[in-house]
């Protein structure tokens, strides 16, 4: 971490968001399936997505933008925009190119240490608020419903450091093993069972505290709970499924 660095590019109303690393486990791809639910509550989301993504995102006939530089046309035209992040990462390490960030960042990274770095760095970038996750197992590369997330938040130019869980929130814990994916046409087929209320249980429940982060975030909820809160509701009354078929039908 301590050769990236990184530059302002989007608008102070963008929200980026972004993992430095994969995940052990073969999770489905809650991290896209988030930006899309907190996409939904008309929040401006720019996702850098790793190829195990893309390629679901291919399979629900979403448009992912290989040039950073054509595409905020798209993210104020669509709300939501999706980045081929592996010009800007390799492997489990950032490469030394910058990242293009907003001054609103959701960022999930493997250590705390990492954390650590990349808040200072945003810091000194004026880098209004932040939400570095780092979960206590790399099996999960997002706020993990199986166990602790260590959360270091930037606000107001300061910092602190908490823990979080599932079951804080009132979500119940489950294990990893809960949220297994498959193919990327499976995984594509499982997000769409969600964001049509098909599905619940802890697949829904690992979407909506991950979108839940986001959007307490953004400012729209006072806390990570309403921000959770609200990430149900948006699924619930149907909002991102009308989202994911405005991106599938406007979107390619």
């Amino acid at each position: 971490m301590s050769d990236i660095f990184i530059e302002k590019f989007w608008e102070d109303d963008t929200l980026v968001c972004f993992s430095t690393y994969q995940s052990l486990a073969n999770i489905f791809n809650v991290g896209t399936a988030a930006a899309i639910t907190a996409s939904a509550l008309d929040l401006k989301i720019v996702k850098y997505c790793a190829k195990n993504s893309m390629a679901v995102l291919n399979n629900l006939n979403i448009q992912i933008c290989e040039n950073i530089f054509d595409s905020k046309s798209f993210l104020n035209q669509n709300g939501v925009c999706f980045l081929n992040c592996e010009r800007f990462f390799s492997n489990d390490l950032l490469l030394n190119l910058p990242i293009y960030i907003s001054s609103h960042v959701f960022a999930c990274v493997k250590s705390e240490k990492e954390a650590e770095n990349l808040i200072n760095l945003l810091k000194e970038n004026d880098t209004k608020r932040a939400i570095i996750v780092c979960g206590k197992s790399l099996e999960q590369n997002e706020i993990s419903l199986s166990g602790l997330s260590v959360v270091y938040e930037l606000k107001n130019n300061e910092f602190k450091k908490y823990d979080i869980s599932a079951e804080k929130f009132g979500i119940q814990k489950t294990e990893s093993d809960s949220l297994r994916g498959a193919t990327p046409l499976y995984n594509a087929e499982l997000v769409k069972d969600i964001f049509d209320s098909k599905i619940k249980g802890s697949k829904l429940d690992a979407v909506a505290i991950n979108a839940g982060a986001i959007i307490y975030l953004s400012g729209c909820a006072k806390n990570f709970l309403q921000g959770i809160m609200k990430a149900y509701s948006v699924v619930d009354n149907g909002f991102v499924s009308k989202k994911l078929k405005y991106l599938q039908n406007h979107c390619r």
